[in-house]
């Protein structure tokens, strides 16, 4: 939910319909969306999903973005009603959508950011838009302070993915 950060209730709401109608029509286009999975996907989804957040749950879907999609912060980010993003996920389904392009490995993807969003929106029912949560930060870590993806369990998860080389 990074795009959905500092919106709540009712304006994310319409923020997500309104995101949810555009990306339908964008899809009409170029091929901005691959359904091809990354080498060992399935592999990193799992460690970081089952082994690594402890969760149960379905592991959810990633859409890549990629390719002409790849449209701000130097083609490695895809443009969004709320900015640039790496990744985003949506707080009413199990997908996410990531930035895909050559030379990139899982561990450096918002794979980990993205589904420790989706973790917290499945045990607490809010994604954690403001990055507050254990998801970003260490515990006594000062929340007023910017969020890090090397801390916290997506810190932890992006370096088992490392050494994994994935």
């Amino acid at each position: 939910m990074r795009r959905l950060c500092g919106f709540s209730g009712v304006k994310r709401s319409v923020l997500i319909i309104a995101a949810v109608m555009v990306g339908s029509l964008a899809g009409c286009g170029d091929n901005t969306a691959a359904k091809d999975k990354k080498p060992r996907e399935d592999e990193a989804a799992e460690m970081v999903w089952r082994g690594i957040y402890n969760m149960a749950t379905e592991i959810p879907s990633i859409i890549w973005i990629e390719g002409a999609a790849l449209n701000c912060a130097d083609g490695h980010g895809f443009q969004t009603e709320l900015g640039c993003r790496g990744g985003l996920s949506w707080p009413n389904n199990n997908i996410v959508e990531l930035a895909w392009f050559e030379g990139l490995a899982l561990h450096d993807t918002d794979l980990a950011h993205e589904f420790c969003h989706r973790r917290s929106m499945v045990l607490i029912g809010d994604g954690d838009g403001d990055h507050v949560g254990p998801c970003w930060r260490e515990p006594g870590d000062d929340v007023s302070q910017p969020y890090s993806d090397r801390r916290g369990m997506v810190g932890h998860a992006n370096a088992v993915l490392d050494s994994a080389d994935m």
